[in-house]
């Protein structure tokens, strides 16, 4: 049995995967929300972490720390960057932060200072099982900055500069600290909206139903693993 760690921004996101698990309890702990249960022979621990790049580091390191988690995915939906249709699965192979900006000191953009990477891999396996169960399953790079995008501009420069098919507020932040934890990590991203002009309108539309996808992939794929 493997102890799995989830991690979600939102309640939206958290709501039909807590749905989907078996004898679940909740817990409160150093102002964090996480639910405890049982998927397909495994125990899983769900963390609400909260939006953005400290929220999502903080959760990680709590569950690596407290719970002890084997791997920790992070899951839910996404701006897709131009690349990407919405309600669109995508297993993330690997995970950068758009908004690490220390080049006027000759670095890289994108570069994590003291740990000299610019990506993170996602864990092969964890890929695999992903792009499996979902429906026509993309795979690729997301990038990770603390701002919803919604400029076409933005969307454009984020995708050519870091190869990016879509964007989020939290992926690189869990991917880090996995990295330095020495815990194995993955992602799952469904696209609500586009991060161009009117993402806005497009994420109110769609974000329910990016969630549902989201939801019923996760689950089918973390029993198996």
């Amino acid at each position: 049995m493997k102890k799995i760690g989830l991690l979600v921004a939102m309640e939206k996101e958290a709501r039909d995967i807590i749905a989907g698990l078996q004898s679940i309890y909740r817990e409160e702990y150093k102002g964090k929300n996480f639910t405890i249960g049982k998927c397909g022979g495994n125990e899983v621990v769900l963390a609400l972490a909260g939006v953005g790049k400290v929220n999502a580091a903080y959760a990680t390191t709590i569950m690596v720390e407290k719970y002890g988690v084997d791997v920790v995915i992070n899951t839910g939906i996404a701006g897709g960057v131009g690349k990407l249709k919405p309600l669109s699965a995508l297993a993330v192979s690997r995970v950068c932060q758009h908004d690490s900006d220390t080049t006027a000191l000759g670095d890289p953009i994108g570069l994590i200072s003291g740990l000299n990477k610019v990506y993170f891999d996602a864990d092969k396996e964890i890929v695999d099982l992903i792009a499996k169960n979902a429906d026509n399953a993309a795979v690729g790079c997301v990038a990770t900055g603390d701002t919803f995008v919604a400029d076409s501009c933005k969307a454009k420069n984020i995708a050519e500069t870091f190869g990016a098919v879509a964007c989020d507020m939290e992926c690189g932040a869990v991917a880090q600290v996995c990295y330095v934890a020495g815990v194995r990590f993955g992602a799952l991203k469904v696209i609500s909206d586009s991060a161009e002009d009117g993402a806005e309108m497009s994420y109110v539309e769609l974000a329910d139903r990016a969630c549902q996808i989201n939801s019923s992939t996760l689950l089918k794929a973390i029993s198996q693993l």
